[in-house]
């Protein structure tokens, strides 16, 4: 069939569903219409409520002018293929079917996320492009299209990692909207002589006009920005990405999402962004997706500090610190008084003395010293310790008071004794009424009280700077005004006054995070006491009072119970290639530890530079003339002129633009967060001078662009401009940025990791990475084993690779760099910060190059050791890529013997420790009746036992208390009805799922087979021979020479089961097959680790290093054309196994390969070792994985 024929057979079909879409729409739209009529006839409160609910609903059903389907999911349901359409909103026909599948449902995100090598259930992925009703063409991203019109048109699959985004961060637009197009037409009203060329939608979005709002992008949003948007909330996300990357669209759509999937309502989400322009800018793209009603604040009005002024640079930096917080509780406390000698003074001896119905009585004051130093110790906020202490000294008062009287008290003396005049002073001097203004203002006089609530902490400079008011405002006005720094710190005493702010939230989202302060991250901390955060930042961008470099400080501070992590986007997207080729040296110079964004676009552009001349002028004309140009205000294009931050150029630039409403003018730091199609950007050397953030500025301004870049200047220009390219930074460059917590005692630093159960370390340490390698210190980076998903499959490079040794000195070791891309993929697999990632990478190159396998190929250099490999450039000067197949462990910590966290040993370790705690021995039970009055919650349950209940229950999904729950449960049926056994004194009870091997006493669960598992004395029951699915994924082969390795995903597949199953079962039956196969579990049973045998695989082992994967060629001579079909079946049933990723696959054989290169063949090839029998030993590469160290010798069968 033609291809014309066969795309339009395709539209019709396509134009048909869609027209069903928007029928169906719009009768949701007339019920909804109707039912708020209804509503609206009847009265009183709920009538508004309901009437007010359906306006909403209505809202939320306007589209904007944009196309409710984008996409369509041929899905496998069992039954056959249905098709899914995927839209902006759910939409239900007649029947409450769905007719549109919302973007963010739950099933819309899977089916989003396949691709080519990983389908799971979808057969067909189609991009549908619409001009809102109408289908103007479409694009097969994966699979083929089951209708009987015609083979398949072939299309290209969309590129892997690239992300889209919003058209900018912020768009600025002078002047009017323009004239709105004509009427779409149908593909049928358009020639169909040739069949058109495809428009990729991304880039169609990224080309069109900025028109001052920021729209949604959920036809265009690639795959790892969905991944980020649909992550699992829990803990603060960081989002690291550079100009134009989609972290903005990403925070948009993210909280879209979490309100759709009701993780959060509506009034339990905040979103904090810089200004308010931006918010409103980022608030359209919300109205689109049909979200509305959420608070938006910029910043400052978190502390009702829109219009506050800001304090000069010193004076910020120091109000700012975290340690501010520590001056702030230490002087909300040096208001009380606790001590002996100066209550003395204020009661004028060392006795208190009042009056109670004509007794005196007398208490000595260090008794009341005493009594007020216990109550107002602690944590709590002031006015809780002050109540605590006026009832505690009250009380003793009283007791003092009751124990002078003739008799038993006949009444309560409590409340006369709180109301005498003398008692209300004493309680006022010991813990006074706090107002947080007053403490913050008799702070920063100066002084004594400053001096002593900074002792130790802040410096006598830093005291000096923060008690000078010469601030540049020299009015009394304006010395008495808050600045926004003092607002924050007047957050902070709020706080240390009264606890928790009055309004919290679920989930809190901020964006150009990178700005914020330790102290106000302190303060978005307390208001999101749940931990749930989304921060969206570029460090490279920083140009707040703190530059940090990288997110450690700031996570930390926001962190709750949930911890934090980074994920960083590297592809950009508004800003052509050509400016980010050009500012790429800058970006690497105000960030080394950041990726600064490769883009997916140029525009054949370049970028114009201009000199001589009068700067400010000459910038206004280069603007006047491109707003005047063929890409300029006729085609609606806007263009942005940003100049010094002083007033005089944005006087003479602003006075020579001002009959071009498509131009404005601004400052770098108004520019941040906006964009704009042209940018000029006049004196670079006059926006860095004199600042220290001068850098970043530079960097926002050069990359506000859509289109094109001018930079006039009259100066030199800044020497990271227009210099050689020089992306990746040095060692040292990193070794400097490392930032990490600080010592108290100001020598060294604080150990960044964590102990294997959690706690944080508090050890010293002078290690580059932050990991002190002290004992007890596992050098974990969070506090629990992060969810990672898949694991990389470490294949060997096949096409044009030399295994060779790459000989480097010292000196040339020391030079070679550290690529962002590496460092992005250490922090996604081991978390923690990029500049640890960028010294620990370093680290490894040295026992990588000595005792590690080295492939050369035409792409470069491959170092592989124990699971992790390095990738180099050619020319070896560079680490560009990191890949490792080990969980959560860096090779820093297996290197030091650090025992994994993940893994069914380590979740059967923590989840036995929920359980009863292990006693002694006690007497042995006598009898069945004895056995079934076992009481669970009382019954210690092995870390082996857990590990076996977790396979034969198929639990590795549930929490660990969920887990342990379950056992009990299990545990207790089987006691009540199961069949009991016994072996010597030890009761075997036989459940229906679970057979339970216990201590004599009853007390303690050894072991946990499978029901059916033969008993016999004398022995221990082995444990399950089946292990069943933990929802794990087992990768096949990959190529080593990329960043990330691909990993396909275990399918549901019966097909190919079937067919692996029934080949393993044709193998078996051979008695060659299986006493080579005995003789192999034999051997491996000798080892420590577990031993099983699946129906796709002839054995497994599961050992610290990892899990093993054994296929046997028993039969005929080991040729290479058999060895290799062997290990493609091996490779098939590693797709298929259903226990933890395995590391290692090995093909047995019953003697040598006949071709001896076929063992070097079979690695590089399959990445599959051999092994072979020796006599009564093992030989070959793969003998270690049978031959285990701890055995007494070599296997025997």
């Amino acid at each position: 069939m033609p291809k014309r024929t066969r795309r339009a057979d395709v539209l019709a079909v396509e134009q048909r569903a869609v027209d069903h879409a928007y029928r169906c729409l719009e009768r949701t739209r007339r019920e909804a219409e109707s039912l708020k009529g209804v509503s609206a006839a009847a009265s009183g409160k709920d009538a508004i409520d309901v009437n007010r609910a359906w306006e909403s609903e209505l809202s939320h059903l306007d589209l904007k002018g944009n196309a409710l389907v984008f996409m369509r999911a041929d899905v496998d349901e069992g039954s056959g293929r249905e098709s899914f359409y995927i839209g902006r909103r759910v939409v239900f026909d007649e029947e409450r079917n769905p007719a549109v599948i919302s973007w963010s449902a739950p099933a819309a995100i899977e089916w989003r996320l396949t691709s080519e090598q990983e389908p799971g259930d979808v057969r067909l992925l189609r991009r549908i492009v619409c001009d809102e009703r109408i289908v103007q063409r479409y694009l097969d991203l994966h699979g083929t299209d089951g209708a009987s019109f015609g083979p398949r048109r072939a299309v290209p699959e969309e590129p892997e990692g690239r992300l889209a985004e919003s058209p900018g961060d912020v768009c600025a637009v002078a002047g009017e909207q323009g004239p709105a197009a004509s009427g779409p037409k149908r593909p049928e009203e358009t020639s169909e002589l040739e069949e058109p060329d495809w428009i990729d939608p991304l880039l169609d979005e990224l080309d069109r006009a900025r028109d001052g709002a920021m729209h949604d992008i959920v036809e265009t949003i690639q795959r790892d920005q969905l991944r980020l948007v649909s992550e699992r909330p829990g803990g603060v996300l960081i989002v690291q990405g550079g100009p134009g990357t989609g972290k903005t669209a990403v925070g948009m759509h993210r909280v879209s999402w979490l309100l759709d999937n009701r993780h959060v309502t509506q009034d339990d989400i905040l979103v904090v962004g810089p200004s308010r322009g931006f918010l409103d800018y980022a608030s359209r793209a919300l109205v689109e997706l049909g979200s509305r009603g959420l608070t938006m604040l910029e910043l400052p009005a978190l502390w009702s500090g829109g219009n506050a002024r800001r304090d000069r640079h010193e004076t910020a930096v120091v109000k700012s610190d975290a340690r501010m917080a520590r001056v702030l509780r230490r002087a909300v406390d040096n208001h009380t008084t606790t001590t002996v000698e100066r209550l003395e003074a204020l009661v004028g001896g060392p006795e208190f003395v009042f009056e109670l119905r004509r007794r005196e009585v007398v208490v000595p004051v260090a008794e009341i010293a005493a009594v007020a130093a216990a109550a107002l110790s602690g944590d709590s906020p002031y006015r809780v310790r002050q109540e605590r202490c006026a009832q505690q000294l009250v009380q003793h008062l009283t007791r003092v008071y009751i124990g002078m009287l003739p008799g038993p008290a006949d009444t309560d003396y409590f409340p006369e004794v709180r109301q005498l005049r003398s008692v209300t002073r004493l309680l006022r001097r010991i813990a006074p009424d706090l107002s947080a203004r007053d403490v913050l203002r008799r702070l920063l006089a100066g002084g004594a009280a400053l001096a002593m609530a900074a002792e130790g902490i802040l410096t006598p400079e830093q005291q000096t700077v923060l008690a000078d008011r010469q601030d540049g405002h020299t009015s009394a006005r304006a010395a008495r005004e808050a600045t926004l720094e003092d607002l924050v710190c007047l957050d902070e005493l709020e706080y240390l006054l009264s606890g928790r702010p009055e309004r919290t939230y679920g989930h809190v989202v901020v964006d150009e995070a990178q700005d914020i302060t330790p102290m106000q991250a302190r303060s978005l901390a307390r208001r999101c006491p749940g931990g749930s955060m989304t921060i969206l930042g570029d460090l490279a961008q920083a140009t707040g009072p703190f530059p940090y470099q990288d997110w450690e400080e700031l996570g930390t501070a926001l962190t709750g119970r949930d911890g934090w992590r980074v994920a960083e986007l590297l592809t950009g997207f508004r800003v052509p290639g050509e400016v980010m080729d050009y500012v790429r040296p800058l970006g690497t110079d105000c960030a080394p530890g950041v990726g600064v964004p490769d883009s997916v676009r140029r525009t054949g552009t370049e970028v114009t530079v201009v000199q001589g001349g009068n700067p400010a002028r000459s910038a206004a004309e280069q603007a006047l003339a491109i707003a005047a140009g063929p890409d300029g205000a006729r085609r609606k294009r806007t263009t942005g002129v940003i100049v010094p931050d002083v007033a005089s150029w944005r006087e003479t630039v602003a006075t020579a633009v001002s009959g071009q409403e498509s131009v404005s003018v601004l400052t770098a730091d108004e520019a941040k967060g906006l964009e704009f199609d042209h940018v000029v950007v006049a004196e670079p050397s006059a926006v860095t001078a004199d600042d220290p953030a001068g850098p970043r500025r530079l960097y926002v301004a050069l990359t506000r662009c859509t289109q094109s870049l001018t930079v006039v200047h009259q100066r030199p220009l800044p020497h990271w401009i227009g210099g050689r390219v020089n992306p990746v930074p040095t060692p040292k460059q990193f070794l400097a940025q490392v930032s990490r917590r600080k010592s108290p005692h100001g020598t060294s630093g604080l150990c960044t990791r964590h102990q294997a159960d959690g706690t944080r370390c508090a050890n010293e340490t002078r290690q580059a990475d932050g990991w002190c390698r002290q004992p007890g210190c596992a050098g974990f980076r969070t506090a629990e084993p992060a969810s990672l998903g898949r694991s990389d499959y470490l294949g060997v490079p096949k096409d044009g690779v030399t295994e060779t040794r790459l000989e480097l000195t010292p000196e040339q070791i020391a030079d070679i760099r550290i690529t962002s891309a590496a460092c992005g993929a250490f922090v996604v697999r081991h978390r923690g910060s990029l500049g640890e990632a960028a010294v620990e990478l370093h680290a490894m190159l040295a026992p990588f190059l000595a005792e590690g396998r080295h492939f050369h190929s035409p792409d470069g250099w491959l170092l592989d050791l124990q699971g992790y490999r390095l990738l180099l450039d050619v020319d070896a000067r560079a680490v560009k890529a990191y890949v490792t197949g080990h969980p959560e462990r860096s090779y820093a910590q297996v290197a030091a013997g650090v025992p994994s966290r993940v893994g069914r040993e380590a979740r059967g370790g923590r989840r036995s420790a929920l359980t009863a705690p292990e006693t002694e021995a006690g007497m042995g039970l006598t009898d069945d009746a004895a056995v079934r009055a076992i009481d669970t919650y009382a019954v210690h349950v092995t870390q082996s036992a857990c590990a076996s209940f977790e396979r034969l229950a198929q639990s590795a999904h549930l929490a660990d208390e969920a887990f342990v729950s379950r056992l009990r449960e299990e545990l207790m049926a089987d006691l009540a009805t199961g069949r009991i056994e016994w072996v010597d004194d030890r009761p075997v009870v036989e459940g229906e799922r679970c057979q339970w091997w216990m201590r004599p006493d009853g007390r303690v669960v050894t072991t946990v087979c499978s029901s059916g598992t033969e008993i016999y004395g004398g022995h221990e029951a082995r444990e399950a021979d089946e292990p069943s699915d933990e929802g794990k994924v087992m990768p096949t082969t990959g190529t080593a020479g990329e960043a990330t390795t691909g990993v396909t995903t275990q399918q549901n597949d019966q097909g190919l089961a079937g067919m692996v199953a029934e080949r393993e079962r044709s193998a078996r039956a051979d008695r060659a097959h299986e006493s080579l196969r005995h003789r192999l579990l034999a051997d491996l049973y000798e080892g420590p680790g577990d031993v099983g045998e699946t129906a796709y695989a002839d054995a497994w082992s599961h050992g610290p290093d990892g899990t093993t994967l054994f296929e046997v060629l028993a039969d005929g001579a080991p040729t290479y054309e058999r060895i290799r079909e062997a290990a493609l079946h091996l490779l098939e049933a590693s797709s298929l196994h259903p226990q933890e990723p395995a590391e290692y696959l090995v093909l047995v054989l019953r003697e040598p390969p006949a071709d001896p290169w076929a063992v070097d063949a079979c690695d590089r090839a399959f990445s599959v070792d051999l092994v072979w029998r020796d006599g009564d030993a093992w030989a070959g590469p793969a003998a270690e994985r049978v031959r285990h160290p701890s055995s007494d010798g070599p296997g025997v069968s």
